[in-house]
């Protein structure tokens, strides 16, 4: 079952972040800002342009001596956005949708950045709305997974409720939003409230519950989703929660025919609608080269939908991305991080080296810190193993700050040119944090361990325990 795709979308843990040069034609899009008691002197965004596929674009605007900035970009489409201002504020808007012609102004209080956000301008009613749905839904997520445990019955009549309520207010601001942005807004909150739906199911639950086995009364909701269409795979979270559906279907179906050949791909292409599967299938192949890496069966993948979609806009990076999983492989040299001796692999020889890439903006990486840590004080060997923290951050002193405050471990290294550095590229960071474990002999052992926080960081110890052990050559 391929769920990981979608928790990654639901979560949006804000990971897989690259730099993308901007197209230099007229800008079609304007974002200007005014920040009352800022905390920091930017103003910082995260473009996506094709949804989980492709490449992301960080985006720094500076602000002037007034404490004003402007963002300009060019658009050939509907496109998200994250916002955030300093790694001192923990608001960050993520995902929310711009088009062709908008040219907003946006205004705030840095310390109480919801309470204060307001927009005017050209379509400015939809940066309006997402404000009003931040501040009364932004965290009822985190309210239902309090309530996990609980009855199913319960934790559905709660995704009722959000649904309804989030429902009803893009209705309030329908009229004075464009046709195409209120369709696919609504295919995102559909799909982003109804996709939680599935958290109860997964097979770790006890005691387990199959999607088939539910009464119809708790299945009803796929039958209010808004249609697959070519406006509909245009959603983020819509494709997101296909994925988590027919993941789910293609596993019950096997239990009800007791077995079947059919793969989940051949499944989710009987059932997605042809743009749907161009995004979806782009996303599981880019999925597989980053976690699995290049191998022959990733490679017909690729192959196979080259065929099925010569024109595809996802194809040059799925290309790329296949070329850097080659290099980037076990049994592979490893990259030196820079020129300074501390950069260089071969200062290590004969011990077993961690990578991670983190931000001092990266909150996920910050809440990895504490694992790390501990995973580090729980080695066998500790004398054996080195940890280098290699930062991505733009100033140095955002840098020192996060290691002071946060007790970042280990050898720190900083890549003054963040993912457009060398070594970013050459090691493919595409999201932060980001691990690799390199063996004695300065090869890849693994390109993409568990993250530290899962099974309380056993799982990442027992990787670098395993490598450890492996006999030098």
């Amino acid at each position: 079952m391929r769920l990981k795709t979608t928790w990654t979308i639901l979560l949006l843990s804000y990971s897989y972040l690259l730099v993308f040069p901007l197209k230099v034609f007229s800008q079609n899009v304007t974002i200007s800002g005014e920040i009352k008691n800022p905390l920091d002197s930017s103003m910082s965004f995260i473009l996506l342009r094709h949804g989980l596929v492709g490449e992301r674009e960080i985006i720094e605007a500076k602000l002037d001596k007034a404490n004003k900035f402007t963002l300009k970009l060019v658009l050939d489409d509907l496109a998200y956005i994250h916002f955030y201002h300093s790694n001192e504020s923990s608001v960050v808007l993520r995902n929310w949708l711009i088009e062709k012609g908008d040219s907003v102004t946006m205004y705030f209080d840095a310390t109480k950045i919801l309470e204060t956000m307001s927009f005017k301008g050209v379509n400015a009613a939809k940066y309006n709305y997402y404000v009003e749905d931040a501040r009364n839904w932004g965290s009822w997520g985190e309210k239902f997974m309090q309530n996990f445990g609980k009855p199913i019955e319960f934790q559905f009549k709660y995704i009722d409720s959000v649904e309804a309520g989030r429902i009803n207010l893009l209705a309030k601001f329908e009229k004075i939003t464009s046709p195409l942005f209120a369709k696919v807004r609504y295919a995102d909150v559909k799909a982003e409230v109804n996709s939680y739906r599935f958290t109860p199911l997964l097979p770790e639950n006890k005691p387990p519950i199959s999607f088939y086995d539910l009464p119809n009364e708790l299945k009803k909701f796929t039958r209010t989703m808004p249609l697959q269409s070519d406006t509909t795979a245009k959603s983020l979270y819509y494709v997101g929660y296909l994925d988590a559906l027919s993941s789910f279907l293609y596993n019950d179906m096997k239990v009800m025919f007791k077995s079947s050949t059919m793969s989940l791909m051949d499944f989710q292409r009987s059932l997605y609608h042809p743009k749907v599967a161009e995004n979806q299938f782009a996303y599981q192949i880019f999925d597989k080269l980053r976690t699995e890496g290049w191998n022959p069966t990733n490679q017909k993948l690729y192959d196979k939908y080259v065929e099925d979609y010569p024109n595809s806009p996802y194809i040059p990076f799925l290309k790329g991305r296949q070329i850097k999983a080659k290099v980037v492989a076990e049994g592979q040299k490893a990259f030196d991080l820079g020129v300074e001796a501390l950069a260089k692999l071969e200062s290590y020889k004969g011990k077993v080296i961690v990578l991670d890439f983190w931000a001092s903006w990266c909150s996920s990486c910050i809440a990895e810190a504490k694992n790390v840590k501990k995973i580090k004080e729980s080695l066998s060997t500790p004398d054996k193993v080195v940890f280098l923290s290699i930062s991505l951050d733009d100033k140095e002193s955002d840098w020192k700050k996060a290691i002071a405050k946060w007790g970042i471990v280990g050898h720190h290294i900083r890549l003054k040119n963040g993912f457009k550095d060398t070594v970013a590229k050459q090691y493919g960071v595409m999201g932060l944090p980001s691990y690799f474990i390199i063996d004695k002999e300065g090869k890849f052992a693994d390109t993409n361990p568990p993250r530290p926080k899962y099974n309380e960081g056993k799982d990442f110890l027992k990787t670098i325990e395993r490598v450890l052990l492996e006999p030098t050559h």
